[in-house]
């Protein structure tokens, strides 16, 4: 899962970790989880553009796995509040309210364009 918590930095260059969700699937869902951080950021669609672009410059990415990239936003956090709701004595929980109230809005949002 690329997120920011699982990059490390040492000087100019970033080292992935945790490879624990790493498996077959969908790449749209890789894209999905890097760009979780960045919902409802004023420059959201430009983080999403440059995500896709740069990711474009190593792998194709057809349109339909492009199209489905929200579902897997939703999904995404959804999931987020599943995990913080099954470990409630990390510290992270305290923004489990803000993540429930974002995860509704991302719902609906995701339903009202499908």
């Amino acid at each position: 899962d690329l997120h920011l918590g699982n990059l490390m930095a040492d000087g100019d260059s970033l080292t992935m970790i945790d490879f624990d969700d790493a498996g077959f699937g969908w790449f749209a869902h890789e894209l999905a989880v890097a760009l979780h951080p960045v919902l409802e950021e004023p420059w959201e669609d430009d983080a999403r553009s440059a995500l896709i672009d740069g990711y474009r410059t190593v792998h194709p990415l057809s349109a339909a796995d492009e199209a489905s990239i929200d579902t897997f936003v939703t999904m995404r956090s959804l999931m987020i509040i599943g995990w913080l709701d099954a470990r409630r004595e990390l510290p992270a929980f305290e923004h489990f309210g803000d993540l429930a109230t974002q995860a509704e809005r991302i719902s609906a949002r995701y339903l009202a364009a499908t």
